[in-house]
Order: structure tokens, then C-alpha cells, then sequence
């Protein structure tokens, strides 16, 4: 049975042949029939199950010790499987389609003398028809050409016409459809996969309807079509469950289904099919359906649990020889991957070999390319490099720059790119990597889903920093500043693009025209999935729910984003989707004459982190200067180190002597990595720091310039010496600077102190956020425990049916900084804040002496349908201290948490990074007075997803945010300074933040207290 290949069965007549091999003597074979003398399977016959097989005939023959044969089942009306069981009843071999089309073949040599058994079956329990079964001396297989596939096809169709079978006619155009797809030649399958729906819908067959919609779902996801893939995948799964055997259909479609999402970086949508494809292939015992999933399951946990990916690997491999051709392919590539990764050079080399042999005599075009690929990295680690740059040029010739998915070519260009360039051969190294830049960069302007254009950034980066190492190599050898602007037009064109497309959209404030039905069934689904988000959010809180909906909220949720994702290519063919085109990011020397022309005293720092080695770039109006960086897993490694020495320091009673230490130590060792080569250079400079991959979570103003034992001086950190802003890319920051600023506008919107779970009541106070206690006239300690009382009662009920989130998100909380100590300090969790009622309050103050404009919104006022159906374009300035939520596995997810109330249920209480982005406002600065705002999920080309993004789609210049679990007091106190250096010493916000951070350290403040905010965005 094959699995996302070929599903189906075919159909023949019954001959017995006994015909002798060129080579070997002749000797009859006897052929004794058991039960059936015509063979021809039927829908009632009485299935003796061999898991995964269906019906089956059971046929017997005499044979000699040391005989080569060959036994083929031949069928145009089923997928026909071969068992060869020996004199003892033992099984000796087995095949599904080694005779092509859907005939099984078994060429093998007979080890004893005596009778043995052909079991004859269809290779699932929705197969049966007429077959062929012949047996021939000597081995006999046939190699298929399109010319021979082309001859069986018509003979089949003629024998079908004549038979008047529409199962035979559907399966042959099937075969045909498979035939084409497998080697990419996608017009052609569609037009037999068209047929084959076609016939099988007039003839009520729902096995050819179903096998049709998961191979148009598996070539459409290879096409990245993803839209019409998840069409075609649903109905495939809607029919799965008709068949007889629905438990391995809907293995194998859920398996698709969680390649797809795989692909798109839905990784909880992937790991939610496939685990219930797990499931059910193990119910089916079908070996085809395992090793289907096992090897989804490989790449899926290769990136982040080996052990486990390679378990799956050895699972599929041990079931290879029980599985059709192509899946024996699969299973073989599959383990050489994964002994390749674990070091084991040798052994993978001689699997890969393996399965590229059989791929190249299937005309499996894809699966020959990865596997070509696999072999020229494997002999990079050998140190093979004339070998390594043939295998990857191999890989190369087999695919065009006019491939919809680019990354195979991309792959094996930027393979012998680095062959070459081992070799010395810089200019060729150059030349490949131009190419695949050139083909990464045409399929990303083609793309017209934002989603689905991050894949093709990402490998863009990809490209990027590999010319950067080649340019650095020409650069040394040669030094020229032509090399080192090269280098950052190329970095820069891999870095928040989309970003960057819509901010020029808002600049340009034009909207196509779209059908207003289709905009409202958007905007209706996005509402429903932004539900689930909210949801998810309060899930954190960890309050019990029940485990038993878990699956239907999670499948759901899934059928939401997938019909957004239908719906948006609608949207995107009327509107013509976004001028990608037009909007080009700035180069090198349009960033210094221009850009920085606005900032004469300003140094960019520009991170590209590469595996073998990465880069830092530096522009400032004088020049450009490249420097050589260890590589991401070194530089990985200390900031890690960094984040566990902050994360030691919120617990008061671990900030001691040696905590000290260890702190300087891995602050000033991060600062001799990134920014010591460039010391002279942003001598007396503002830096803007563009980050890459890890970076993002580091706050670079907290690194230590002098060493931990410079004879007892005491530390100096980066921001005693620079004002620090942070930028997705400078070609972002640029954009921003393009919108006409604030017609002297000072109105400031103040959130804070929000509470949660009361009632909210009828009549705010005037005051704008007056004492709860007050107005109802209770005891605070009375208050605080009916409050608390009421929040339990509330939570449980509305989240019982989502238990399954708390798992979910378990994980990413246990990467963030966790709270060591009182959960008061902090601003995480759900309970109330009362340091941000003070902090609002004086900003508010402050405010006023200035002549600004401030409105509070405090308490129960600080609720969410509040703030979103605000004119909020209005407001210079937005501070919101309230709890944040990052998600880092879907950034969208990523939340701020507002005042919620029992009347109005939990939809009143979190605003997700999803909804922010839909928001209309015209802030010069937002201020996210919250733990790990700054933060979300990380991405290659796009930077981070979450709260901070959200808010500069929406229109913001800047955003204040943070990048740990913030202490109240700590954020009240340094907000507090930092507004009093705009307001009173009318300082702009980076000098602002750089000199409240000062005088907090100089109080003695460790790092944790006045290091988490940042300012992301425009400088100015």
C-alpha cells in the first residue's frame, strides 16, 4: 500500500503462467488451486484478516531449493498484495506495487524444497476485482519508462471498456496521476486525476474518491498551494470514514495533514494530526500507515528532540521491506538522515546510496534530489569534497528555477556553493549562491500569502549568510568596501519583509477593493480564532479543566485557521494581494546618505548569526566595517547562560557575592562577543541594534564593557556609555520614518490596575477608576476574598473544556523566566497589580505639569471592548501597565490581559497580538507596562512575532516592551523616571529609558529590576 503516492487497486484476469528464465534449466512448476479457481476477489467474501491486508486467495505451487522466480499479481481493479509464505507456513517475502501501476511483484530465490503458498490479497480491506497471478522462472523485474506506463495504461483501458468497469477506468487514470506527480510534471497528473474523480463520482466508488483527494492534497502541498491542499485533505477525510478500512485512511490523510501544517509552521495543528494519525495507524497494524507517520514524525521532532526523531527513523526502517516501493524509499532516506545527524557518516552515506538507487529506478524526482543532497552534506563530514560538489550538482540538474517550491534547488545550489568554496572557488561559490538567492527571491514576490512568504525569507536568511561568509573570505583576501555593502544589501533583504510591505501599505493608506460579503466572513473568523486565543491565554492561569474536550477545541480551532486560509486566497486574488514588488528594502549606501543623514551621531549594529560562523556589520555615516562572530551555537549557549543568571536574580535571596560574579562574568563575555570588535567605532554613538535569532532576547544595554576582575573597579555597563533602540531591519525603521508625524498632538491614554472577575457596576466613577472597595463599601481583606472567591468559580467554569491548552503552553512557560518568588512582585499571573494604579496615576501628574493631555482609564475601566472601539489615532502616546502573555510557538497568541468581569465572560479580558495588529492608531510610542511584551515567537526572516509587531502594524512609531517577568514596584519606579526625562527634561525616549536605566543602576539595582524594557522602533 503507498502511502501519499499510490493508494489504490487495479484489476486483471486470471492466468497462470509458468514460463522458464533465459538462464535456468526448466522446470514445470504445479500449480495447485485451494478454493478458487477463478480469481476474482469480491466485496463479500469473508475477510481473514492479516492486518493490513484485505481480502485474500491463498495459491500453491511446488518448488526446488536454490530457484530463481518471479511471482506477479497483476490488477486494473485494486492494489493488489503479494505474500510468499514457505513449506512451514513461514513468511519469506512480500511486496505492493514492485510490478508498478498496482501490481505486486516478488523476485526472489526458493530456500527448500516443497509446496509453498501465494497469498493473493488486496492491500487494504476496500480492495477487491479480477487479477492476473503468474509465476516464472528466474527474476524478472521490468524497469517503467513513460513509454511502457503509457502501453499498460491502454491496455487497461481497453480491458475496462470492454468489462464496462468503472473501477478499473478511475484507477488506471489514478496510476497515471501518481505516475506524473511523482515526477513533477504537475499539468499532466491533473488532467488523469480530473479523470479518475470524474468516473469515480458517476460510479458511486468511494475508495477512487478518496484515494483521488489525498493525492490532489499531497500534490497540491508539494505545489504550496496550501489553500486548495486543505480542501481537497478535508474531503479525503470526510471520506475516509465510509471505507471499510477507515482507520489507516484517516492515518494517512491525518499524516498529510500534519505535513502540511508542518510546513506552514503550525506546529501544534502538525503535532495534533499527527499524533491522532499515530493512533490510528497503530489500531490498523498497516505498515504502510506507520511508516507514513514515522517518518512525519522524524522531521517533525528533528529540530528539537533527536533521540525521539531517531527512534521514529528506526521504526520505519524496520518496516520497509513489508511496504510498496516508494515507501521503501522513504523509510531508507528517512534512517539516513537521521544517522547522518547523529554522526554515523558511514552508515547513512551507505543508506542514502541505497535509497537513491531505488528512487532513480521509481523516477521518484523529488525524493532523488533530498536524497542526492543528503549525500553531498554527508560527504562534506567525511571531508569528500570532489564528491560532495558532484552529488550536490547532481541534486541541482535534476530541478528548474521555475519549480514552485524553490527549496530543493535552493538547497543543492547553496550545497555545492559550499563545496566550491571549501575548495577556494569563491567566485563559483558566489555565483550558486546568487542563483539561489535569485530563485528564492522570484517564488517570494510570486507568493501572494503573507504566511507562506516567511518560509521563503527564512530561506533567503539562509542564502544570506552563507554569501556573507563568502564575501568576508573575498573581503580578506582582498579588502574592499564594495564586499562589505554587498554583504548588508543582502542581509537586509532577508529581514522583515513582510513587515515591511505593510507598514508602506498603511504609509500609503490605500486599500484594494474586495467583495465587502468576503471582508465580514473574515472578520467573523478571525473573532472566532482570536476566541480560541483568549481562551488559551486564560488556560495559563492553571486552573483544572476538563481533559475529555481536549481534542474537538483543538480540531476546532483548526478548522477556523484553515478556512482563514481559504478564505484569504479569495481575498488575495480579488484585491491582487500586496505590491511586494514596490517595496525594496534600503542598501548600504542609501542607509548611510540617507537614512542616517537624520542620524549623524548613530551606529547601526547589524547580527547575522550562521552555523559555521556569523557576522556583525556596522554602518555609521563615515563607513561600513564587517567582523567575524563565533557561530549561533556559541553565542546561543551565553545568552542562555545570560538568562539563567537574570533568572537568578528575581529571587531576592539568591542575589548574592557569587551571583554577582557569575552575572558580570556572562555579561561581560557576551560583550566581548558582539560588541567589543566594533568598540572604536560607536565610541560616543546612539546604537541601533538589529538582532538575529537569540539576540532578540538579550538586552544589550546590560552587557559589561569592563571585565569582572579589572582590580575592583566597578562595572560599566553599555547603557552608561549609549542610548540603545532595537530594529526588525533598517529598512522598517526607515518606512516608519516616512509617516508625516503628530500634528502637535499630547493626548496620552493611561490603562492600568485591572481587576478581575467582579462585576462590573452599572455606573463607572467619574473619578475614572475609583476604589472598588470604596463604592461598595466592604473591607479590603473582605474585598480580596470574595474577588478571589468569585475568580476561581468563574475560571473553572469557562475553562473546563480547554484543560488541553494548559499542556500546550506549559512548555513555553517553562522556557521564560519563571517566578522563584512572591507571585505579587511580578507582573504575571491574574492577580491585580497595585503598583500600576500608582504608576499611571504619576505619569498622569506629570502629564498635566507638562501641559499634556492625560485620560485614565483605571480599574474596571481598563476593560478591552473599552480600548478597541476607541478612537485610539488620536493618542500621542499609549501606556498600558497591565499582565502580558507571550506565546512562542504562535505569536499571534501573544496577549495583554484586561480588566474581566463575571457579567461579560472571559472574551472581555485578552486582547491578543492578532487583534492589536487589526487596530488603527497613530502613537508616536507605545508603552507595554507588562512581563514579556517584547518577546513571542521567533522566526528566521520576519524577526519576532508578538506584541511589540502587533502594535507597530497597527500604526505605532515605537514600542516600549519588555523581555522578562517584570517586578511591579521595579516597572513603577523606572516608568516613572523614564517619563520624567521626556516630559520634564524633554529628552526623547531612547535618552529617556537610557537615563532612568542609569539612575537605577546607580542606585544599586541589579540588572533584573531596570534591564527588561526596550525600545523597538524608530530612534527619533
Amino acid at each position: 500500500m503507498r502511502v501519499g503516492r499510490r493508494f489504490v487497486g487495479s484489476t486483471l484476469f486470471l492466468t497462470i503462467c509458468t514460463v522458464a528464465g533465459d538462464h535456468v534449466p526448466y522446470r514445470p512448476f504445479t500449480i495447485h488451486l485451494d478454493q478458487h479457481y477463478d480469481a476474482v476477489l469480491t466485496e463479500s467474501d469473508p475477510l481473514r484478516r492479516r492486518p493490513p491486508l484485505g481480502h485474500e486467495h491463498r495459491w500453491r505451487f511446488d518448488g526446488q531449493q536454490g530457484q530463481p522466480i518471479t511471482l506477479t499479481a497483476e490488477s486494473y481493479e485494486f492494489d493488489t498484495y503479494l505474500v510468499l509464505l514457505d513449506p512451514k507456513g513461514r513468511e519469506i517475502a512480500w511486496n505492493d506495487d514492485e510490478g508498478w501501476f498496482f501490481n505486486a511483484q516478488i523476485c526472489t530465490t526458493l530456500p527448500v524444497t516443497g509446496r509453498y503458498t501465494v497469498i493473493v490479497s488486496g492491500a487494504m480491506a476496500d480492495h477487491y476485482g479480477s487479477y492476473r497471478l503468474s509465476l516464472r522462472a528466474g527474476h524478472h523485474a521490468r524497469p517503467w519508462d513513460e513509454d511502457r506506463v503509457r502501453a499498460y495504461y491502454e491496455r487497461g483501458r481497453q480491458w475496462a471498456e470492454q468489462r464496462r468497469s468503472q473501477r478499473a477506468i478511475s484507477l488506471l487514470n489514478l496510476a497515471l496521476g501518481q505516475f506524473f506527480r511523482e515526477r513533477r510534471q504537475w499539468k499532466q497528473a491533473e488532467i488523469y486525476f480530473a479523470r479518475s474523480r470524474q468516473v469515480a463520482e458517476q460510479a458511486g466508488f468511494l475508495f477512487g474518491q478518496w484515494a483521488v483527494a489525498l493525492e490532489r492534497g499531497t500534490m497540491l502541498t508539494d505545489r504550496r498551494r496550501y489553500d486548495e491542499a486543505l480542501g481537497e485533505l478535508e474531503r479525503a477525510l470526510t471520506l475516509s470514514a465510509r471505507l471499510r478500512a477507515a482507520g489507516e485512511a484517516e492515518a494517512m490523510v491525518r499524516a498529510q495533514l500534519g505535513d502540511l501544517y508542518h510546513v506552514i509552521q503550525k506546529r501544534d495543528l502538525a503535532e495534533l494530526h499527527y499524533r491522532r494519525a499515530l493512533n490510528l495507524a497503530e489500531q490498523s497494524g498497516s505498515p504502510s500507515a506507520l511508516v507514513r507517520v514515522y517518518a512525519s514524525l522524524y522531521g517533525f521532532y528533528f529540530g528539537q528532540d533527536q533521540e525521539k526523531a531517531l527512534t521514529y527513523a528506526h521504526r520505519a526502517y524496520t518496516l520497509r521491506e513489508k511496504v510498496s516501493a516508494s515507501q521503501q524509499v522513504r523509510s531508507t532516506y528517512t534512517l539516513a538522515w537521521g544517522l547522518a545527524a547523529t554522526g554515523k557518516f558511514e552508515e547513512g552515506l551507505r543508506l542514502a546510496q541505497e535509497a537513491r538507487q531505488a528512487a532513480h529506478r521509481l523516477g521518484h524526482r523529488a525524493e532523488e534530489i533530498s536524497i542526492l543532497t543528503l549525500m553531498s552534506m554527508t560527504y562534506y563530514k567525511l571531508n569528500r569534497l570532489d564528491e560532495m560538489v558532484h552529488a550536490a550538482r547532481e541534486a541541482a540538474a535534476l530541478t528548474t528555477s521555475e519549480d514552485e517550491d524553490p527549496e530543493p534547488r535552493r538547497i543543492a545550489l547553496q550545497t555545492q556553493a559550499t563545496g566550491e568554496m571549501l575548495r577556494g572557488n569563491y567566485e563559483e561559490a558566489l555565483r550558486l549562491c546568487l542563483e539561489a538567492w535569485h530563485t528564492t527571491e522570484s517564488a517570494w514576490l510570486r507568493e501572494p500569502a503573507e504566511d507562506l512568504r516567511q518560509d521563503f525569507l527564512a530561506q533567503s536568511k539562509a542564502i544570506s549568510v552563507q554569501i556573507l561568509r563568502i564575501l568576508n573570505a573575498l573581503n580578506t583576501k582582498q579588502p574592499s568596501r564594495e564586499y562589505i555593502r554587498q554583504a548588508f544589501n543582502f542581509a537586509e533583504r532577508s529581514r522583515s519583509r513582510a513587515l515591511l510591505v505593510h507598514l508602506a501599505a498603511l504609509n500609503r493608506q490605500s486599500r484594494p477593493t474586495v467583495d465587502p460579503e468576503l471582508l465580514g466572513q473574515e472578520q467573523q473568523l478571525l473573532e472566532q480564532i482570536s476566541a480560541f486565543g483568549r481562551r488559551i491565554v486564560l488556560a495559563r492561569s492553571g486552573i483544572g479543566v476538563d481533559v475529555a474536550d481536549i481534542g474537538r477545541l483543538k480540531e476546532e480551532r483548526e478548522r477556523l485557521i484553515a478556512e482563514r486560509l481559504k478564505l484569504g486566497a479569495q481575498l488575495r486574488a480579488q484585491a491582487g494581494g500586496l505590491e511586494v514588488s514596490s517595496v525594496s528594502p534600503l542598501t548600504a549606501e542609501e542607509v548611510r546618505e540617507h537614512y542616517l543623514a537624520a542620524y549623524p551621531n548613530a551606529a547601526i549594529l547589524f547580527y547575522q548569526l550562521g552555523i559555521q560562523e556569523s557576522f556583525l556589520i556596522v554602518l555609521t555615516r563615515q563607513g561600513e566595517y564587517l567582523f567575524k562572530l563565533p557561530d549561533w551555537a556559541t553565542i546561543g549557549k551565553a545568552v542562555t547562560e545570560w538568562r539563567a543568571q537574570i533568572r537568578r536574580q528575581v529571587n531576592p535571596d539568591e542575589r548574592t557575592a557569587e551571583a554577582w560574579r557569575d552575572y558580570l562574568h556572562i555579561a561581560h563575555e557576551l560583550y566581548r562577543m558582539l560588541v567589543k570588535p566594533a568598540a572604536d567605532l560607536i565610541r560616543g554613538r546612539d546604537l541601533i541594534i538589529v538582532p538575529d535569532r537569540m539576540l532578540h532576547n538579550l538586552a544589550f544595554e546590560a552587557l559589561v564593557s569592563s571585565g569582572p576582575d579589572d582590580h575592583g573597579q566597578a562595572p560599566r555597563y553599555l547603557i552608561e556609555d549609549h542610548a540603545v533602540t532595537y530594529a526588525p531591519s533598517i529598512s522598517v525603521l526607515a518606512e516608519i520614518d516616512r509617516r508625516p508625524p503628530m500634528q502637535a498632538g499630547k493626548e496620552v491614554l493611561l490603562v492600568g490596575d485591572p481587576v478581575f472577575g467582579e462585576p462590573i457596576p452599572r455606573q463607572s466613577s467619574p473619578s475614572g477608576g475609583a476604589d472598588i472597595a470604596k463604592q461598595r463599601g466592604i473591607g479590603e481583606r473582605d474585598q480580596h476574598l470574595a474577588l478571589t472567591a468569585r475568580f476561581q468559580t468563574l475560571l473553572t467554569s469557562l475553562l473546563r473544556n480547554i484543560s488541553s491548552w494548559v499542556k500546550v503552553t506549559s512548555s513555553i512557560q517553562a522556557n521564560s523566566l519563571s517566578v522563584i518568588t512572591d507571585p505579587s512582585r511580578l507582573r504575571s499571573g491574574l492577580q491585580r497589580i497595585p503598583s500600576t494604579r500608582k504608576e499611571v496615576v504619576e505619569i498622569a501628574r506629570l502629564a498635566r505639569q507638562r501641559r499634556w493631555r492625560p485620560t485614565l482609564w483605571l480599574g474596571q475601566e481598563a476593560r478591552k471592548e473599552k480600548f478597541t472601539r476607541a478612537d485610539l489615532s488620536t493618542y500621542r502616546v499609549l501606556h498600558l501597565a497591565t499582565h502580558g502573555v507571550a506565546d512562542e510557538k504562535d505569536g499571534e497568541l501573544s496577549a495583554l490581559i484586561f480588566s474581566g468581569s463575571g457579567d461579560q465572560g472571559q472574551n472581555d479580558w485578552v486582547l491578543t497580538a492578532a487583534e492589536i495588529a487589526r487596530l488603527r492608531i497613530n502613537a508616536d510610542l507605545v508603552v507595554l507596562s507588562a512581563c514579556e511584551t517584547g518577546v513571542g515567537q521567533m522566526t528566521s526572516g520576519e524577526g519576532v512575532i508578538g506584541l511589540s509587531r502587533a502594535f507597530m502594524l497597527a500604526g505605532a512609531r515605537r514600542v516600549c516592551g519588555s523581555l522578562w517577568k517584570v517586578e511591579d514596584p521595579s516597572a513603577e519606579r523606572l516608568m516613572a523616571a523614564f517619563y520624567r526625562g521626556m516630559l520634564d527634561a524633554g529628552l526623547g525616549p531612547a535618552r529617556a529609558l537610557q537615563r532612568a536605566k542609569i539612575e537605577f543602576l546607580r542606585r544599586g539595582a541589579w540588572p533584573v529590576a531596570w534591564a527588561p524594557f526596550v525600545l523597538i522602533g524608530s530612534p527619533r
